[in-house]
């Protein structure tokens, strides 16, 4: 991760970015940065599960600022640490996976460790989480990029002046990446970072429900569909009721029946494809960050992407084990990570 020298533009020469950019291919890059799972933690499954539900973090102090949206909903942005509102450090965004929040172990552990960097970091949360608002019909999706961009625009707005940074967590990481290609030179972060990217939607709804995947599948599914539930109780949905989206048995069925008529789509394959955001990855406009794990359980090795439909400044540390949000090293099980 950047230093906080670098996110302010410090640690180099006048013109030696331009040449060392100038060096490199037209593509961007995947490296092999030699991680080594956990003694005791080499299976995936493993490396998954500690991330998820054992990984030590510390409480810190949380804040949350509310922003209307332009449909008539709230955003909740939780601000963690105690951290005064004019400090001056730089902010990093965080956005989480589906069905998490500020709550979830890596959104605390990342931000522990932004925190102790001289970051201040902030969670963009996705619409009805974890008690947060819902005052609309819409909820999210993985390309759902409206409320991010309605957040970085009022930061540009209101802390112009503050270097501005954002990492997303699997689903989140999708949003991020799809709000990036979207945005392109008017993104403005100093650097952007994802971790466990699902970036072909439709392989890997279905990898939810197979193999490896099954067991996640049913947890995740399980929240989902609870989460709708309340929001369909509230406010209607175009075609479903709550008990439909109750009865939803996997993520193509709800993805067909409540995302895309909520949301325009055509159906879930349709979501799948307008949405997914290996289709992309050349678009990214900065410097970019993915980590991804070849043992994946919810993410198949085989939608990793290659380095030729890479953007320039995009750099994949593409390890051979880590699970999904896990990289958990031995020593230290998570601590720092």
């Amino acid at each position: 991760m950047p230093s906080t020298a670098d996110a302010r533009g410090g640690g180099e020469g006048p013109g030696q970015g331009e040449t060392d950019l100038a060096r490199r291919p037209s593509h961007g890059t995947v490296v092999d940065p030699g991680f080594v799972p956990a003694r005791g933690l080499a299976s995936p499954h493993l490396q998954t599960l500690w991330a998820a539900y054992r990984r030590p973090v510390a409480d810190s102090p949380v804040a949350f600022d509310l922003f209307p949206t332009a449909d008539g909903d709230l955003l909740r942005v939780a601000r963690l640490g105690d951290v005064p509102r004019d400090d001056g450090r730089p902010i990093v965004l965080l956005l989480h996976g589906l069905t998490g929040s500020h709550r979830s172990r890596y959104i605390r552990g990342m931000a522990g460790g932004l925190l102790a960097a001289g970051y201040e970091p902030r969670v963009v949360e996705f619409r009805g989480v974890e008690g947060g608002p819902m005052r609309t019909a819409r909820s999210y999706h993985a390309g759902f990029t409206e409320d991010l961009a309605h957040y970085v625009a009022h930061l540009k707005r209101t802390e112009p002046a503050r270097p501005l940074a954002a990492v997303g967590f699997s689903l989140g990481g999708n949003v991020l990446l799809r709000w990036l290609a979207e945005a392109g030179s008017d993104a403005t972060l100093a650097w952007a970072g994802t971790v466990s990217v699902p970036f072909d939607l439709a392989v890997c709804a279905r990898a939810l429900h197979q193999g490896g995947g099954k067991p996640y599948g049913a947890v995740l599914l399980r929240e989902l569909r609870r989460h709708t539930a309340e929001r369909v109780r509230r406010h209607g949905h175009p075609t479903l009721t709550a008990h439909d989206v109750l009865r939803c048995r996997s993520f193509v069925e709800f993805d067909d029946r409540y995302v895309a008529p909520l949301f325009g789509f055509r159906s879930a394959e349709d979501y799948y494809e307008r949405c997914s955001s290996g289709r992309i990855l050349g678009s990214l406009p900065g410097p970019t960050l993915l980590v991804q794990s070849e043992d994946d359980p919810l993410v198949p090795a085989s939608v990793l992407p290659r380095a030729e439909i890479l953007a320039r400044s995009t750099v994949l540390y593409r390890t051979r084990a880590g699970g999904h949000v896990g990289f958990i090293e031995d020593g230290d099980h998570g601590r720092h990570c």
